[in-house]
Protein backbone atom coordinates (compact mmCIF):
# COMPACT_ATOMS: atom_id res chain seq x y z
CA UNK A 1 0.00 0.00 0.00
CA UNK A 2 1.42 3.07 -1.25
CA UNK A 3 0.90 6.52 1.50
CA UNK A 4 -1.42 7.95 -1.30
CA UNK A 5 -3.72 4.91 -0.93
CA UNK A 6 -3.22 4.92 2.86
CA UNK A 7 -3.94 8.79 3.23
CA UNK A 8 -7.22 8.12 1.19
CA UNK A 9 -7.93 5.04 3.27
CA UNK A 10 -7.57 6.85 6.78
CA UNK A 11 -9.85 9.37 5.19
CA UNK A 12 -12.61 7.35 4.15
CA UNK A 13 -12.43 5.77 7.57
CA UNK A 14 -13.02 9.13 8.99
CA UNK A 15 -16.27 9.93 7.16
CA UNK A 16 -16.93 6.50 7.78
CA UNK A 17 -16.71 6.56 11.45
CA UNK A 18 -16.87 10.41 12.37
CA UNK A 19 -20.36 10.54 11.25
CA UNK A 20 -21.21 7.38 13.26
CA UNK A 21 -23.71 6.95 16.19
CA UNK A 22 -21.95 3.42 16.43
CA UNK A 23 -18.48 5.00 17.59
CA UNK A 24 -18.45 5.40 20.55
CA UNK A 25 -20.25 2.22 21.78
CA UNK A 26 -17.70 0.21 19.03
CA UNK A 27 -15.13 1.97 21.17
CA UNK A 28 -16.46 0.12 24.29
CA UNK A 29 -17.07 -3.72 22.82
CA UNK A 30 -13.60 -3.41 21.61
CA UNK A 31 -12.16 -2.66 24.46
CA UNK A 32 -14.24 -5.17 26.73
CA UNK A 33 -13.58 -7.76 24.04
CA UNK A 34 -10.59 -7.01 24.67
CA UNK A 35 -10.24 -7.72 28.16
CA UNK A 36 -11.59 -11.18 27.78
CA UNK A 37 -9.85 -12.05 24.40
CA UNK A 38 -6.01 -10.93 23.85
CA UNK A 39 -6.99 -11.26 20.19
CA UNK A 40 -9.23 -8.23 19.94
CA UNK A 41 -7.69 -5.01 19.06
CA UNK A 42 -9.06 -2.85 21.72
CA UNK A 43 -5.95 -0.86 21.92
CA UNK A 44 -5.79 -0.07 18.21
CA UNK A 45 -9.24 1.10 18.60
CA UNK A 46 -8.77 3.67 21.26
CA UNK A 47 -5.06 4.73 19.48
CA UNK A 48 -7.58 5.52 16.20
CA UNK A 49 -9.97 7.08 17.97
CA UNK A 50 -7.55 8.93 19.53
CA UNK A 51 -6.37 10.19 15.84
CA UNK A 52 -9.45 11.01 14.95
CA UNK A 53 -10.24 13.07 18.32
CA UNK A 54 -7.04 14.64 17.15
CA UNK A 55 -8.28 15.96 13.54
CA UNK A 56 -11.84 17.26 15.23
CA UNK A 57 -13.40 13.92 13.90
CA UNK A 58 -14.75 12.80 16.97
CA UNK A 59 -14.74 14.10 20.63
CA UNK A 60 -11.10 13.56 22.61
CA UNK A 61 -13.32 13.36 26.43
CA UNK A 62 -16.19 10.75 24.84
CA UNK A 63 -13.29 8.58 23.01
CA UNK A 64 -11.58 8.41 26.67
CA UNK A 65 -14.61 7.93 29.05
CA UNK A 66 -15.60 4.81 26.19
CA UNK A 67 -11.97 3.04 26.23
CA UNK A 68 -12.52 3.53 30.10
CA UNK A 69 -16.22 2.22 29.80
CA UNK A 70 -15.08 -0.82 27.98
CA UNK A 71 -11.98 -1.57 29.99
CA UNK A 72 -14.61 -1.68 33.15
CA UNK A 73 -17.14 -3.74 31.39
CA UNK A 74 -14.31 -6.11 30.24
CA UNK A 75 -12.44 -6.51 33.59
CA UNK A 76 -15.64 -6.86 35.88
CA UNK A 77 -16.78 -10.00 33.09
CA UNK A 78 -12.91 -11.36 33.26
CA UNK A 79 -14.04 -11.34 37.20
CA UNK A 80 -17.39 -12.48 36.93
CA UNK A 81 -15.67 -15.43 34.67
CA UNK A 82 -13.20 -16.25 37.21
CA UNK A 83 -15.95 -16.39 40.00
CA UNK A 84 -18.52 -18.42 38.07
CA UNK A 85 -16.08 -20.87 36.66
CA UNK A 86 -14.21 -20.77 40.18
CA UNK A 87 -12.38 -24.58 41.67
CA UNK A 88 -14.36 -26.21 39.24
CA UNK A 89 -12.72 -24.83 36.50
CA UNK A 90 -9.22 -25.09 38.18
CA UNK A 91 -10.02 -28.92 38.51
CA UNK A 92 -10.77 -29.00 35.28
CA UNK A 93 -8.03 -27.57 33.64
CA UNK A 94 -5.27 -28.16 36.18
CA UNK A 95 -5.49 -32.09 36.51
CA UNK A 96 -1.75 -32.87 36.32
CA UNK A 97 0.44 -32.55 39.48
CA UNK A 98 2.78 -30.54 38.09
CA UNK A 99 0.18 -28.30 36.87
CA UNK A 100 -1.47 -28.04 40.14
CA UNK A 101 1.91 -26.93 42.03
CA UNK A 102 1.77 -24.14 39.36
CA UNK A 103 -1.32 -23.30 40.39
CA UNK A 104 -0.69 -23.34 43.58
CA UNK A 105 2.61 -21.62 43.01
CA UNK A 106 0.68 -18.68 41.52
CA UNK A 107 -1.94 -18.86 44.07
CA UNK A 108 0.52 -17.67 46.55
CA UNK A 109 2.37 -15.47 44.42
CA UNK A 110 -1.15 -13.26 44.04
CA UNK A 111 -1.93 -13.47 48.07
CA UNK A 112 2.00 -12.07 48.71
CA UNK A 113 1.79 -9.23 46.06
CA UNK A 114 -1.67 -9.35 44.02
CA UNK A 115 -1.73 -5.78 43.63
CA UNK A 116 1.85 -5.19 41.78
CA UNK A 117 1.25 -8.60 39.76
CA UNK A 118 -1.99 -7.23 38.60
CA UNK A 119 -0.55 -3.97 37.53
CA UNK A 120 2.63 -5.42 36.03
CA UNK A 121 0.07 -7.85 33.82
CA UNK A 122 -1.28 -4.93 32.54
CA UNK A 123 1.50 -4.67 30.18
CA UNK A 124 1.94 -7.98 29.63
CA UNK A 125 0.83 -8.84 26.14
CA UNK A 126 -1.54 -11.43 26.39
CA UNK A 127 -1.26 -10.95 30.13
CA UNK A 128 -4.08 -8.24 30.82
CA UNK A 129 -6.66 -11.12 30.36
CA UNK A 130 -5.64 -12.89 32.89
CA UNK A 131 -5.36 -11.26 36.24
CA UNK A 132 -8.82 -9.90 37.16
CA UNK A 133 -10.19 -13.28 36.83
CA UNK A 134 -7.56 -15.08 39.43
CA UNK A 135 -8.56 -12.91 42.10
CA UNK A 136 -12.58 -14.27 41.51
CA UNK A 137 -11.18 -17.75 42.28
CA UNK A 138 -8.99 -16.81 45.59
CA UNK A 139 -12.13 -15.06 46.57
CA UNK A 140 -10.88 -11.66 46.57
CA UNK A 141 -14.03 -9.16 46.80
CA UNK A 142 -12.09 -7.48 44.09
CA UNK A 143 -9.04 -7.50 41.96
CA UNK A 144 -7.87 -4.13 43.39
CA UNK A 145 -8.65 -5.75 47.14
CA UNK A 146 -5.96 -8.02 47.06
CA UNK A 147 -3.13 -7.66 49.09
CA UNK A 148 -0.52 -5.62 47.19
CA UNK A 149 2.37 -5.77 49.79
CA UNK A 150 4.42 -9.00 51.19
CA UNK A 151 2.39 -9.70 54.12
CA UNK A 152 4.42 -9.24 57.55
CA UNK A 153 6.83 -11.34 58.92
CA UNK A 154 6.83 -12.43 62.19
CA UNK A 155 9.31 -10.90 64.36
CA UNK A 156 12.01 -13.04 65.33
CA UNK A 157 12.65 -14.76 62.47
CA UNK A 158 15.73 -13.96 59.88
CA UNK A 159 14.80 -12.32 56.83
Amino acid sequence: MGFAQAIVSFDALKQAVGDSAWTYPAIVAAVALDSLLPVAPGETVVITAGVLAADGELAIAAVFLAGMLGGLIGDNASYGLGKLLGHRGDRRLFRSARARAKLAWASRQLEQRGGPIILAARFIPGGRPRPPSPPARWRCPGAASCRSTPPPRPSGRPT
